[in-house]
């Protein structure tokens, strides 16, 4: 199976990781500090998107590492809810042929 540039990760409120299927980020990894390329946290943009901010959607310059290759490259990510205080995003990497989110 070919890898898409796609992974899916779980992440509280508060910042802990809860999932990642890339295995980059191991459950109780703490992102409440980490920033994106353009120097803001990472967080509260997930947690806007997850409250529906722009329909759920992120476009940023360099959030997180490329699954296959490490780089922080240009993606798109859609956020929501799962349960009270509990995200899950769908993050897509620049250049992958498949199609967008």
């Amino acid at each position: 199976m070919d890898a898409t540039g796609r992974h899916v990760i779980g992440v509280t409120a508060n910042g802990y990781i809860f999932l990642d299927n890339s295995g980059q980020m191991k459950p109780g990894m703490d992102i409440d500090d980490l920033l994106d390329t353009e120097g803001n946290r990472i967080l509260p943009q997930l947690i806007e998107a997850a409250e529906g901010k722009n329909g759920g959607y992120i476009t940023s310059q360099g959030m997180l590492p490329h699954p296959e290759n490490q780089e922080i490259l240009p993606c798109m990510a859609w956020c929501g809810m799962l349960y009270e205080g509990e995200i899950i995003c769908v993050l897509e990497f620049n250049g992958n042929d498949g199609g967008g989110l």
